[in-house]
């Protein structure tokens, strides 16, 4: 899926790398099943929806990773 607006565009393996960094080692897993439901959701509206919950969830502990 293109985003025409967005600035820069990468591919989802980028992205996720990107977000990881800001990821410490005892989260990393359990933080790249929640990025995961982002991807494989089946529709755009399905993947808003999981991204709300992902941000709920890690916002506060990982603002940076969220922000990516």
């Amino acid at each position: 899926m293109a985003f025409p607006q967005t600035e820069y565009q990468r591919c989802i393996v980028h992205q996720a790398h990107s977000i990881m960094k800001y990821v410490v080692d005892k989260d990393r897993k359990v933080f790249a099943e929640d990025l995961k439901k982002i991807y494989n959701a089946p529709n755009a509206d399905r993947a808003a929806e999981i991204r709300d919950t992902v941000t709920e969830k890690w916002s506060e502990k990982y603002p940076n990773a969220i922000k990516s």
